[in-house]
């Protein structure tokens, strides 16, 4: 399965996604608390486009800024 199809499994289930730097363990971002999503548009983005190297990383706890 791909990185891609399984940050949309995550997803669907409700597991906030983020892109993780590869070697790196850490997002490519600044603010990853609040950018992690179940979006499927953004996930898409990010796996297809300019975070497509990168791993998977799932955000755990609430986000505070809903």
């Amino acid at each position: 399965m791909s990185v891609l199809n399984t940050a949309l499994a995550y997803a669907i289930k409700g597991v906030r996604v983020i892109p993780i730097k590869q070697g790196e363990k850490r997002p490519p971002m600044s603010g990853w608390q609040n950018a992690a999503t179940t979006d499927p548009t953004t996930i898409r983005q990010w796996f297809e486009g300019q975070f497509k190297d990168c791993g998977l990383g799932i955000a755990t706890g609430e986000c505070r800024n809903r």
